[in-house]
């Protein structure tokens, strides 16, 4: 996992998710392509730094192409 690719799942992230992080809305769903992100590296990162505020990403079903992730306040 490249800095850059990092940096491109974080701000995709925000973009799509920004009611749910803000507390908004309890939960957000986002389509994302599997060739460009390591999901289970990134989701994994993602829910260690936010275990404390009680955000959570979670893969919720993978296609051909695109898979399906859920960020909920838990």
């Amino acid at each position: 996992m490249s800095l850059s690719e990092s940096m491109q799942f974080e701000k995709k992230l925000a973009f799509f998710t920004a009611p749910s992080l803000l507390g908004i809305k309890c939960a957000n769903l986002i389509s994302l392509n599997k060739t460009d992100y390591d999901l289970p590296i990134h989701l994994e990162r993602f829910n260690r730094k936010t275990a404390s505020k009680g955000l959570q990403l979670k893969i919720l079903c993978t296609c051909q192409n695109r898979t399906l992730v859920l960020l909920y306040n838990e």
